[in-house]
């Protein structure tokens, strides 16, 4: 998944821990929580499918 990924490359993400994960036919669902360097908190939501991507940063 391209946003472990991208949260790895991050310089300015400190951690980060899968809250939820789910694997359908076709595609899955995902929360991440998010800990940045200024110890703020970013919360991430994707849902992937063969039709439709939607995500969510909060």
């Amino acid at each position: 998944m391209e946003i472990i990924k991208s949260l790895k490359e991050c310089d300015f993400v400190e951690d980060f821990s899968i809250t939820q994960h789910k694997i359908f036919i076709g595609g899955f669902f995902l929360k991440i929580k998010d800990c940045l360097k200024d110890q703020s908190e970013l919360y991430i939501s994707e849902y992937s499918d063969a039709t439709e991507r939607n995500y969510s940063y909060h």
